[in-house]
């Protein structure tokens, strides 16, 4: 039971080793620890490639959504960047009030716009397709058709 190095997981054809499918998780977003590393176009076709695997998606309409998801990441990464310099208090009237930082409102109302857009495109986990939410009776019989009365009950 303690050697799992050599446990084999099969998927369809193919053999994955252990070790595989843990380097398959969510790794950390590179802009995390340097802002300057993001890359708007990367992250186009990266998150396009997700859409075409995960649920087929390839509409040329979408590239404004993208652009407009990829913009507003843009913003709020920035705006992180420079509350982790500047902190989230800043000094206003000659240094007789403090106050919110600006970038903290301006990263709050994107993230609103960024939940919002990826919502569109199915990219947040609620909205993906096959994620168990459950289906009503009127969908599972639909899905069942004509035939199923005699299978029984849906």
């Amino acid at each position: 039971m303690e050697n799992t190095r050599n446990l084999k997981i099969i998927s369809g054809e193919k053999q994955a080793s252990k070790s595989d499918e843990v380097e398959k998780r969510i790794p950390k977003a590179e802009w995390l620890d340097d802002p300057n590393s993001w890359n708007p176009g990367k992250f186009i076709e990266e998150t396009a490639e997700f859409l075409y695997q995960t649920q087929g998606i390839n509409e040329k309409i979408d590239q404004h959504l993208m652009a407009m998801l990829a913009t507003e990441m843009e913003t709020y990464i920035k705006c992180s960047a420079e509350m982790k310099k500047s902190g989230l208090l800043q000094v206003y009237n000659n240094g007789v009030t403090t106050g919110p930082s600006v970038h903290f409102g301006i990263a709050e109302k994107t993230i609103g716009n960024i939940l919002r857009l990826m919502k569109e495109l199915c990219l947040l986990p609620r909205g993906r397709p096959g994620n168990g939410k459950p289906t009503s009776k009127e969908m599972l019989e639909f899905f069942a058709g004509p035939n199923a009365s005699n299978l029984g009950k849906v």
